[in-house]
């Protein structure tokens, strides 16, 4: 801080701050130099760090230019390297400091003669002790030419140190990264390249994700198909396809996935593009209508759109589409009843499901499709005609599960039918192997009859006896008719799930020996190849069963 000025030259100043002329050979700001504030103190530590390395580069030029001679340091001026040494360690020193330096002898040690106080003014109280200034002008003089080196070298490890270690940190690497080989390494940089770029996720080490080991899944309502699909119901986040003919069960399975999804806590969607929901067949089955999301579109294109919005909010658990053949597309519905449509209704099942594999992954949405049956009549070659589904190839492709129900029977009582018989097919499934067969009985006006499906695979397991002609045995009690034992089941829950647990582990450790054994007499058997261009999957899975 300089001393303050008086506006006046006669004002009266204080002592402390008075003004020395010229002739004394010294200053007042020099006589305070001892006493400054932190922060002129900090400016001129700065300063003197600065004076400390314009001295070595100049030292360095020095003895280049002399060829690199040792005796070239000693040669350097007394009063240049004094200067140096006291500015390196951080001491300023005053006018009288440098005059002594200047007459010290060289190779001597300089006599510290402290300046005389100018007249009028009185110091004591700011002049630091004697002791302190001959101990810091005494460093700043008695060091050498090598301090110079050191600093300049000290400075320069220590950047490129606090470099490697900056870079060290940006990369995120290790030091195990210089065992690693160029390929692993190139390896680590791409997917760190792949994570700036598109986020976390974007790629990853399949075993060691915990988020792609286990699929959750919602149960069909059935527990025979639980079973025979492997994984314990339909995968949550995939597409799945139920087709078959006309009044064989599909929308009665579709409603049953629904029922199961609402018990568990989550919403649900139908899009009812035939306009046929029968709200009174939902609520028997056990759907809760009053949280469905109900939605009968006037085209295709509002279907999927709206069926896009549903998934990619992330809030619906199971969205049914019934059916795939009822998605008009608009440009059919605008134009002429004969009008010829080539493959719109297949271009636009493609693009639809181009946009929403991605979404429903994210989503771990149920996207369930209900399609019909069409007879193609062979053109050429062999095998009479076949059936196909509607709305292209697409929907073969993307589903992760497709499931062929078909009618078997009917269940009468007396002369009244009261329900049918259904096989179920798997014709594709990505998490189990495919081609297996579940049976249930689906009574009309009810749906999925569970109880009749546990006598039969109780029958078939042996937990359930059958004696004579109708008589039945289950935990040492005797019942005539399936019909007694079945609504002994109905009405006892608790037992109907520990008849249930048992028949599912019995089914999970004898599925395997039954599995082997089948390999081993099927080893037996000669193979048979089936051209694929002839046959439908349901008459490769018949060939192959047969």
């Amino acid at each position: 801080m300089r001393p303050r000025r008086l506006a006046a030259a006669g004002g009266r100043r204080p002592r402390e701050e008075a003004d020395v002329s010229a002739e004394d050979g010294i200053g007042a700001r020099d006589w305070y130099a001892g006493r400054t504030s932190p922060k002129v103190a900090s400016i001129a530590t700065t300063a003197s760090r600065r004076c400390a390395d314009l001295s070595a580069g100049f030292a360095s030029q020095s003895r280049r230019i002399r060829g690199g001679n040792s005796d070239g340091d000693e040669a350097l001026s007394p009063q240049r390297s004094n200067a140096a040494e006291a500015a390196s360690d951080g001491v300023i020193g005053t006018r009288a400091e440098m005059d002594t330096e200047k007459s010290a002898p060289l190779g001597g040690e300089s006599r510290q003669q402290p300046p005389m106080a100018p007249k009028g003014l009185n110091l004591t109280k700011a002049r630091p002790p004697k002791r302190v200034l001959a101990q810091s002008y005494k460093q700043g003089i008695c060091g050498s030419t090598f301090h110079y080196r050191e600093f300049s070298s000290k400075v320069t490890d220590s950047s490129l140190a606090y470099a490697a270690k900056k870079k060290s940190k940006s990369s995120g690497t290790d030091s195990g990264e210089e065992n690693m080989s160029k390929k692993d390494l190139a390896l680590h940089q791409a997917i760190d390249q792949i994570t700036s770029a598109f986020g976390k996720g974007a790629i990853m080490w399949l075993g060691r994700s915990q988020g792609h080991r286990d699929v959750p899944v919602v149960s069909t309502g059935s527990f025979a198909l639980d079973m025979a699909l492997g994984t314990g119901g339909l995968p949550k986040g995939r597409v799945i396809e139920v087709y078959g003919p006309e009044a064989s069960g599909k929308t009665t399975l579709a409603l049953h996935v629904i029922a199961e999804a609402q018990r568990n806590g989550g919403y649900c969607a139908f899009v009812d593009a035939e306009h046929a929901l029968d709200p009174a067949l939902a609520e028997s089955i056990g759907v809760d209508t009053n949280n469905l999301l109900l939605s009968q579109p006037d085209c295709a294109e509002q279907a999927l759109s709206l069926v896009d919005t549903l998934i990619r909010s992330g809030s619906v658990d199971v969205v049914v589409v019934d059916s795939v053949a009822a998605l008009v597309p608009k440009t059919e519905l605008d134009g002429e009843m004969g009008d010829a449509h080539v493959a719109l209704q297949a271009r636009l099942m493609s693009q639809a499901l181009r946009k929403l594999s991605h979404s429903l992954s994210l989503s771990q949405t149920i996207l369930l499709f209900i399609n019909q049956t069409r007879a193609k009549v062979a053109t050429f070659g062999f095998g009479g005609p076949t059936e196909v589904t509607s709305g292209g190839n697409a929907l073969k492709f993307y589903a992760s599960v497709r499931l062929n129900i078909r009618r078997i029977g009917l269940v009468k009582k007396g002369e009244e039918t009261i329900g049918s018989q259904v096989a179920v097919k798997i014709v594709k499934n990505k998490h189990a192997p495919p081609f297996k067969t579940a049976q249930f009985e689906i009574e009309f006006g009810k749906g999925i009859c569970r109880s009749s499906e546990l006598v039969e695979l109780g029958l078939k397991r042996k937990l359930v006896q059958k004696t004579g002609g109708a008589m039945y045995t289950f935990n040492d009690m005797s019942f005539r008719g399936k019909d007694n034992l079945k609504s002994y089941l109905t009405e006892n829950e608790s037992v109907a799930k520990d008849l249930e647990m048992k028949l599912r582990k019995l089914m999970e450790t004898q599925g395997p020996k039954e599995q082997e054994a089948e390999d081993s007499s099927l080893s037996d058997l000669p193979e048979e190849i089936v051209a694929p261009e002839t046959l439908s999957e349901e008459d490769l899975a018949a060939v192959v069963e047969a």
